[in-house]
């Protein structure tokens, strides 16, 4: 005779909505700290060389807006440089 095993009780299905709930909580943590290590350092470039090109267009200083150019192409070498070489 088999019997049946009885359903789990509203304890059991709290302990696990909360364990699911912390989980998904970790893993969006997990998220942000890779994008800040990962992508931060390139934004904060993006952010300073985009800064550099308009103090360039509001002087007219062609040599300013050159050089905020060259620090873009040069960060986002450099992250794919190192992407590469991870792999």
């Amino acid at each position: 005779m088999n019997t049946p095993e009885p359903p789990p009780d509203k304890r059991d299905r709290r302990d696990r909505d909360l364990s699911e709930r912390t989980a998904g909580k970790w893993g969006i943590a997990a998220l942000i700290l890779a994008l800040a290590c990962c992508a931060g350092p390139l934004v904060i470039v993006a952010i300073a060389s985009g800064a550099l090109g308009a103090l360039g267009a509001a002087l007219g200083n062609p040599v300013v807006l050159a050089t905020a150019g060259v620090i873009l192409v040069a960060a986002i070498t450099a992250l794919l440089l190192h992407r590469h070489r991870r792999r």
